[in-house]
């Protein structure tokens, strides 16, 4: 009562409080390039720019914004955009702002920088910086040929290994590789492979577009010999593949590389690449019923194939293809990657093998250590299946692989360039029943980062919260979404 009755004494007498202070809004943050953070290899010329304020007091918003582009981090820390300085733009917008600067190049990389006025006209600090780098921008700017195998027909027949070797006067200070594949690939240099994605790159129509990724390729190369290796598969579904032809997967690659002090370097695929074919082939037609998978001919793998010092005298020249592909663009979304392991959850014998129950539906890669006294020879067949039937079968779709074993022990089995969408593997050829340790699931969905959480008091809508994400994570394998039973 007494502090109502000195409130009132002061508004009457005419006492203001004295005003509440308060700050700018906070640097903007979550920087991003065609939606992208830090992308590597965009395919245009004006890329798109957004950002994001962090949460302020109530009212906060944004009028005004300024962008700076640089060509060096140093330009740009000393606030200098070199290549683009918008000054301040009166707008509220902060998504899809096109860059409106210098033109960039195939190859250029450019670092930027924003920041933003509130609603009452003060400035935020600058943000962090980010980065963006230019790839090809069509098909006339990708240097190469189409190359593959030439002993695939109908696209049937084991996956291509490719290699190039080059002699380097010196290690570059830069390097990149633009890699389009009609079908799957992974890169390798000097016997290591690049990158954590699988199944690259994503789903796309073979007959109208191919999607290019980048990759930096700086402190892998060095002064001396190197291998470029290429290991190809299939993709996602022979009906696409075959609109490319008939001769299997295929790649058109090029290497861009930079010396201190000396001219550029540029390496394309063609003929002086030289091609084997790999222990995998493909099975089954890859689509609706005959989904297949791999047949694994251990005693044929030869693991240092792309290893600078590998004898590749017996290989072949690769093959030039002709696919009517008529568009080359980046692939402007994150790659497949290996996310949720899913471990074993029981077992049980089955006429000639054993059911193995991984506990959930899943889209993904099933990996079986072998016993170390497995016969060299020794055939196991899995069978993939997303739900048993009452009467005691499985609804398979046609998913199986087949691993041939070398023996000597060691042996482990793991898809490579397919996935099966599955609950129970059916293993047929094994000595003895699989243990825990020598089972395990990888999910393998687009690697989104989350755009929201969600949690609450009833654990109810928590679980079907989980099983929503869970079941959209499965069915976004190269952002594209599949028809999914069972999940």
């Amino acid at each position: 009562m007494r502090g109502m009755a000195v409130l009132l004494a002061m508004i009457l007498g005419g006492v203001c409080l004295p005003p509440v202070a308060r700050g700018g809004p906070a640097a903007p943050d979550d920087l991003r390039c065609e939606g992208l953070v830090d992308p590597l290899g965009i395919d245009r010329a004006e890329p798109r720019l957004c950002w994001t304020i962090p949460p302020g007091e109530q009212g906060l918003a944004q009028t005004a914004y300024q962008i700076l582009v640089a060509d060096s981090p140093a330009g740009l820390a000393a606030g200098r955009g070199n290549l683009w300085d918008s000054g301040k733009v009166e707008s509220d917008r902060s998504q899809w702002v096109a860059y409106a600067g210098q033109p960039l190049a195939k190859g250029s990389r450019s670092w930027w920088k924003v920041r933003v006025w509130d609603q009452t006209g003060v400035p935020s600090p600058w943000s962090a910086s980010a980065w963006f780098t230019v790839g090809p921008l069509s098909a006339s700017d990708f240097r190469g040929e189409w190359i593959g195998a030439g002993w695939m027909k109908n696209n049937e027949g084991p996956l291509p290994w490719l290699r190039k070797t080059i002699e380097l006067e010196e290690a570059p200070v830069a390097a990149t590789a633009y890699v389009c594949a009609l079908g799957y690939y992974e890169l390798y240099v000097n016997g290591r492979k690049l990158g954590d994605d699988v199944l690259s790159p994503a789903v796309s129509d073979y007959g109208k577009r191919g999607l290019y990724r980048a990759h930096d390729l700086s402190g892998r190369l060095v002064k001396g010999r190197n291998c470029i290796g290429l290991w190809l598969g299939r993709g996602w579904s022979t009906g696409t593949l075959k609109k490319a032809g008939g001769g299997g997967p295929m790649v058109k690659a090029e290497l861009s590389l930079a010396f201190d002090g000396s001219a550029p370097l540029a390496i394309a695929t063609d003929t002086t690449w030289k091609a084997r074919p790999s222990h995998i082939t493909p099975l089954g037609r890859g689509t609706s019923g005959s989904y297949g998978g791999e047949l694994v001919e251990a005693e044929k793998e030869i693991a240092d194939w792309s290893a600078a010092d590998y004898d590749d005298s017996g290989w072949q020249p690769a093959t030039v293809h002709h696919p009517p592909t008529p568009i080359i663009a980046a692939q402007m979304m994150e790659p497949n990657r290996l996310l949720d392991e899913v471990h074993l959850a029981a077992v049980r014998p089955i006429g000639g093998g054993f059911v193995l129950d991984m506990g959930r539906n899943y889209t993904g890669w099933f990996e079986l250590a072998l016993p170390d006294d497995i016969a060299r020879g020794t055939k196991i067949e899995i069978e993939f299946a997303d739900k048993q039937f009452a009467n005691g079968g499985f609804q398979t779709y046609g998913q199986r692989s087949v691993y041939v074993a070398r023996g000597g022990g060691g042996e482990r089995f793991r898809n490579r360039f397919n996935y099966a969408a599955f609950r129970y593997a059916i293993v047929k050829g094994l000595p003895r029943a699989p243990r825990p340790d020598e089972v395990k699931g990888r999910l393998i969905t687009t690697g989104y980062e989350s755009g929201s959480t969600f949690s609450c008091d009833n654990q109810l809508l928590n679980e079907i919260h989980g099983m929503i994400c869970w079941t959209y994570k499965c069915s976004r394998v190269s952002n594209r979404l599949l028809a999914i039973e069972g999940y």
